[in-house]
């Protein structure tokens, strides 16, 4: 396995402008760090949980809309492969190296073993014309069913909306889930619909570890990648 990860790391690193990067498993991490990968973070997994102000936020089935009291806040629909794939591609990124198009969903998202597992989600904000992609599944954990966040697409590094936990959880709940989890920050504060809570680190099976191949002169570039949120969709195994 070291051998393997070293050949591949020559290969990667005559790459320009690159960043070497990958999330191990608990198996493959020391490979990793005997090449000279170091950790940069790790991604801690947050459950979220209905606040007082929860209230005051409702899905409208109907009118596909999720509302706070009366005034949309957002539309949403369910997609499919096409036009997921139409949403995302050529939109801006903060790495536009950090290829999220239509053959990245058809890989991670449609392989057979996926069994249609997976949800995606237009969510259109009333305060903006750009739509976007939320992937969600439905998973089985310690006797309980959660809603479990994977990914918003386009990627663009900025804090997501302050009220998207909450939307997600509602649509969540409409297909039988239960709280929602994640390894990406979806908003919180007291303001939001939801609150936070970080899964402590006795309960979480997979840390998610980001370590990155230092190379020489691309401290600029490995800056910008550090600012892109991150989110892993085999958290648990889902693919």
């Amino acid at each position: 396995m070291s051998s393997l990860v070293g050949i591949l790391t020559e290969k990667l690193g005559s790459l320009p402008a690159s960043v070497i990067y990958t999330f191990p498993n608990l198996r493959s991490r020391n490979a990793f760090i005997k090449n000279g990968y170091l950790s940069r973070n790790v991604l801690p997994t947050r459950f979220y949980f209905p606040s007082p102000t929860y209230c005051c936020f409702r899905l409208n089935s109907h009118k596909q809309s999720y509302r706070r009291f009366n005034r949309p806040i957002a539309r949403y629909r369910e997609i499919g492969h096409d036009e997921a794939a139409e949403l995302t591609t050529g939109r801006d990124t903060v790495l536009p190296r950090l290829v999220r198009d239509g053959e990245y969903l058809k890989w991670r998202y449609f392989q057979p073993t996926a069994e249609d597992r997976f949800r995606l989600w237009a969510i259109e904000p009333a305060a903006s014309p750009k739509p976007l992609v939320a992937i969600t599944t439905c998973h089985r954990y310690s006797k309980g069913k959660f809603t479990v966040f994977l990914e918003l697409l386009p990627q663009t590094g900025k804090d997501n909306p302050r009220w998207l936990a909450g939307m997600l959880t509602a649509l969540g709940r409409r297909n039988g889930c239960g709280i929602l989890y994640s390894n990406e920050k979806i908003g919180g504060g007291l303001l939001s619909p939801t609150w936070e809570l970080p899964l402590p680190d006795r309960f979480n099976p997979r840390p998610i570890e980001l370590l990155i191949y230092p190379q020489p002169g691309n401290g600029e570039l490995e800056k910008a990648f550090l600012s892109t949120q991150f989110t892993t969709a085999d958290w648990l195994g889902f693919l």
